[in-house]
C-alpha cells in the first residue's frame, strides 16, 4: 500500500476526540444532584430529622461503540 495512502487509513481510523472524555464533562455537567426541600429524606425523616431528599437529573443517554 502507498505511504500516502496508508497515512489516510490511520487519520481515518483514529479518533479526533476522545468521546470518553466528552461523556465525562456531559455528564458531570448535566446530572449535578440537587436537594429537594418538598420531599424530606426518608432515611433520616424516621429520626426526626428534616432534611431535603438527593434529586437529580434523569439523563436518557445511550453510547455504543462500534469497530471499524
Amino acid at each position: 500500500m502507498p505511504e500516502a495512502l496508508e497515512r489516510i487509513v490511520e487519520e481515518i481510523l483514529e479518533p479526533g476526540v476522545d468521546w470518553r472524555r466528552v461523556l465525562r464533562r456531559y455528564i458531570l455537567r448535566h446530572a449535578r444532584e440537587d436537594y429537594d426541600w418538598m420531599k424530606p429524606d426518608r432515611r433520616l425523616l424516621q429520626h426526626g430529622i428534616y432534611y431535603p431528599s438527593p434529586r437529580s437529573e434523569r439523563l436518557d443517554l445511550a453510547v455504543k461503540e462500534t469497530y471499524l
